[in-house]
């Protein structure tokens, strides 16, 4: 389950569904979305809740480190906790607590010089851990009071993580497990192996939609072992809810150096005038194309750079921010039908979070990859909407 609440940036909330692929005559579907798991994190990206169908998890932070979890049912009836203890900063004991308040399992830990983890010890369990000369984990040992010995060896082949799990009573393989990952961590394939090291299933992962770094939906196909055809098997979304930053970001001041004046220049594809250093458009200025549209903006060493205003002769208007006379960052955009879009900008297209709203009040509000709208996200019928007036984060951009 970790891979599923794994992200990159400050998250808010993590809300988990799949739906499994059903079969038609003419062509297969997705059934209906079921919950998985919904996680809650604070500013500094711990985790503070964890909810399942079925009971929730409560975490407790102290200076950065988790000192107790509490599980309880969805009613709220407490089910146990588990209390972290820490020397040094690293984690030497982990117990867990029935409600009655009996001990029902703990473990230790112990660290090499190093500070890498080498044993950890349950009632039960002993685990082992060996590194190589980079400090890189290569294999996990499993020791339980039923003799069985579980390993799991890594090894990396051209970039990609290649987890491999054998369960043997003296190291001779059986049931083992491969994992290999991209270079973002992502899960791409997972072979499952007989003792006599027949696959027993084997599937492979593709991610439909990300972003920043985050997988928002991925597929799962099996792959049959004899002719390899690769099959959906399910379809899990991850939809993020990121914190709002509370203070604007400050516009990047220019400095005005010495002579900088406001200046016309003229180009071939139109007419300039403001700011000018060295020659260059820097500073804030106006260009008129010869096609008629204009920018009103932030210029530096001669491209739009900033945040600006554009005008297109048929009508459109973005204003928002440029990189390197690109739509880029947030902005927002007014088409002479009517049509509404503010969010992400990505090299002059929507992408990334936004919100569209049509001239005839429809509005969709998700994830944009390239100009489309993705499957991620929630498409409003103007009936079902009680406003119709742009959600409030729209009119709060450009202040």
């Amino acid at each position: 389950m970790d891979d599923l609440i794994h992200f990159s940036g400050k998250t808010q909330k993590i809300t988990v569904e799949a739906s499994q692929i059903q079969k038609g005559t003419f062509h297969d579907k997705e059934g209906k979305k079921n919950f998985i798991l919904e996680a809650e994190f604070n500013r500094n990206g711990e985790l503070l809740v964890k909810k399942y169908p079925d009971q929730i998890e409560h975490y407790i932070f102290h200076n950065e480190q988790m000192i107790c979890k509490h599980v309880a049912k969805l009613d709220k009836t407490p089910i146990y906790k588990v209390d972290y203890y820490y020397q040094e900063d690293l984690l030497v004991k982990k117990v867990r607590v029935n409600n009655d308040g009996i001990v029902e399992d703990s473990e230790s830990f112990y660290y090499n010089t190093e500070g890498l983890l080498e044993k950890k010890q349950s009632r039960t369990m002993l685990y082992e851990y060996v590194y190589n000369n980079n400090n890189l984990l290569i294999e996990e040992r499993w020791h339980s009071d039923l003799n069985l010995n579980q390993i799991i060896r890594y090894k990396y082949e051209e970039d990609l993580l290649i987890e491999t799990l054998y369960l043997s009573g003296d190291e001779i393989p059986g049931r083992k497990i491969e994992l290999k990952r991209n270079k973002s961590g992502f899960i791409t394939e997972e072979i499952i192996y007989s003792a006599s090291n027949l696959i027993v299933s084997h599937f492979k992962f593709e991610y439909i939609t990300n972003y920043k770094n985050n997988w928002l939906k991925r597929v799962k196909y099996t792959l049959h072992t004899q002719n390899k055809r690769k099959e959906a098997a399910e379809v899990q979304y991850r939809d993020f809810k990121f914190f709002e930053e509370l203070e604007a970001k400050k516009d990047e001041e220019i400095t005005i150096e010495s002579g900088q004046d406001i200046q016309e220049l003229e180009f071939d594809n139109g007419i300039y005038k403001g700011e000018v250093v060295n020659g260059e458009m820097h500073g804030f200025g106006d260009f008129i194309f010869n096609t008629g549209t204009r920018y009103q903006g932030s210029f530096k060493n001669n491209v739009m750079e900033g945040k600006g205003k554009l005008t297109y002769i048929n009508g459109k208007v973005y204003e928002g921010t440029f990189a390197n006379n690109m739509l880029e960052g947030p902005g927002a955009c007014k088409w002479a039908n009517g049509d509404f879009y503010a969010g992400e900008f990505k090299n002059g297209k929507m992408h990334g979070r936004g919100c569209y709203i049509w001239s005839n009040g429809n509005r969709f509000e998700g994830i944009f990859e390239e100009n489309r709208r993705t499957e991620q996200g929630i498409l409003y019928k103007r009936s079902e909407l009680e406003s119709d007036a742009p959600p409030e984060w729209v009119n709060e951009l450009f202040k």
